[in-house]
């Protein structure tokens, strides 16, 4: 699974759970009126990082997961490799665009956090780094923008 998908996929809120002297993460959420836990992960920085919330005002509010800017965009460039080709060839470009736009802004303003969401997607290993490098291909200003970054 995507490390991100478990951000991603949270129906409720993130509940603690501690046992011999560490913390669990779990989902925390209703079905009916039967409570579910599912679990997400040893607590870490990194884990709770990816669950970042916000409020979305709706009515009295809506809790809603938003994905951390610089991993959003790494996303963004895996998912516009495989869309490549066939119907949803105008979604890749679409999903380029966004990837473009946020790597040069957090290239900007938070090149540390951009920097180690690019690092980390390359760490998980060949077809990731396929993936990656297909998008970059077509995007030589950014690919610039995440080299440099990386030689920093």
């Amino acid at each position: 699974m995507h490390l991100d998908e478990t951000a991603f996929g949270l129906n409720g809120s993130v509940e603690e759970r501690h046992r011999a002297g560490r913390v669990y993460l779990y989902d925390k959420f209703r079905i009916g009126t039967e409570m579910k836990s599912r679990y997400l992960g040893e607590s870490s920085p990194e884990l709770r990082t990816r669950l970042a919330k916000a409020i979305a005002l709706y009515r009295a509010g809506v809790l809603v997961q938003i994905p951390r800017p610089e991993r959003f965009a790494i996303h963004k460039l895996t998912v516009a490799d495989r869309r490549r080709g066939g119907p949803n060839q105008a979604k890749a470009k679409k999903d380029r665009g966004q990837a473009e736009f946020l790597i040069e802004i957090l290239a900007e303003d938070r090149p540390d956090d951009i920097r180690q969401a690019y690092a980390d997607a390359l760490s998980r290993g060949p077809r990731w780094r396929e993936r990656i490098d297909a998008s970059l291909i077509r995007m030589p200003r950014t690919s610039d923008i995440l080299r440099d970054l990386t030689r920093q």
